[in-house]
């Protein structure tokens, strides 16, 4: 199983959670995600699943699954608040984004 390097975004917008954007390179919904979270000044992590190895891909997707209780698809879009509360968004509906994080 390969390491995985996560990209880092700065942003200047201080909120109370951490973001990790997980994306296909491929996927305009998940540039659409990343471009949201850009434009309204979030620090992120993010990482294009699909460049990654076969093996190491099931086991991320496996975790994923299993930490957040939910079915994964991309983007996926982990919460992971100051209180240790764990929220996702799966897909990119711009307006369940901004009611979640704006």
């Amino acid at each position: 199983m390969e390491e995985i390097k996560m990209q880092k975004t700065e942003g200047s917008r201080k909120a109370p959670f951490k973001l990790t954007l997980y994306s296909l390179s491929t996927c305009g919904f998940c540039r659409r995600a990343k471009k949201f979270l850009e434009e309204n000044g979030f620090p992120f992590d993010w990482l294009d699943v699909d460049t990654l190895d076969k093996e190491t891909r099931t086991v991320l997707k496996d975790e994923l699954k299993s930490r957040f209780s939910v079915k994964v698809g991309f983007p996926f879009l982990a919460i992971e608040h100051d209180s240790g509360k764990l929220q996702a968004l799966v897909g990119f509906i711009e307006r369940d984004w901004e009611d979640i994080l704006l």
